[in-house]
């Protein structure tokens, strides 16, 4: 089974570069699975198993540091969220504000008043239209995708990579190579952790 982890590399190198030089310097003499930037294909290697644990204990190291950067991220892709939906409701008043107060230019008697009110409401008319185009770019991220869209995501993928890897530990500790199981557990790990780090990054 073709067998990656370069994505989990390349997240270990940018949130805990040491650890994956530990682990670099412990599996000196497979370094070639260890290079940043890698795909493989199907194991041809000498030591498939030993190379699988390998893989498992990179895997688990890139989740341990996807986990941390995800709870670190949360609670600000929250805080752009709550922004987002408190604009949103400003910007509702402020329109419906608007509204009555043409009502108002448009009932007033003294021309002198009816100016000055028609002053204000174009001023709040024009907050009223800035407020979405702000709003708009507090709740965009990927690809125009709606922050807290991508914040469901994510939060699905960390729950999917916590599962993924108390069943590595169970591997890793026990030193079974069970190749097939634990080649797709890296794989979709090694999936996940690349979309989390777009979402990351570009939210």
């Amino acid at each position: 089974m073709d067998t990656q982890i370069n994505e989990m590399i390349y997240a270990l190198e940018k949130l805990n570069p040491a650890k994956l030089n530990q682990i670099r310097t412990r599996y000196s003499d497979h370094s070639e699975i260890l290079e940043s930037g890698v795909v493989l294909g199907e194991e041809v290697n000498k030591n498939p198993d030993a190379e699988i644990l390998i893989k498992a204990e990179i895997c688990k190291e890139s989740n341990n540091e996807i986990l941390k950067k995800c709870d670190v991220e949360f609670p600000i892709i929250k805080r752009r969220i709550k922004n987002y939906r408190k604009l949103n409701l400003l910007s509702q008043i402020i329109t419906a504000l608007s509204s009555a107060g043409v009502v108002s230019t448009l009932l007033a008697d003294n021309i002198k008043n009816q100016k000055s009110i028609g002053l204000i409401m174009g001023f709040i008319g024009l907050v009223s239209s800035l407020i979405p185009i702000i709003n708009e770019h507090i709740i965009t991220g990927i690809n125009n995708k709606k922050i807290n869209e991508s914040f469901e995501d994510i939060v699905k993928y960390r729950l999917e990579i916590e599962s993924n890897n108390k069943e590595l530990f169970y591997f890793i500790t026990a030193k079974i190579p069970d190749y097939e199981k634990i080649s797709a557990i890296i794989n979709n790990c090694n999936e996940k952790t690349s979309l989390i780090m777009q979402i990351l990054i570009l939210a």
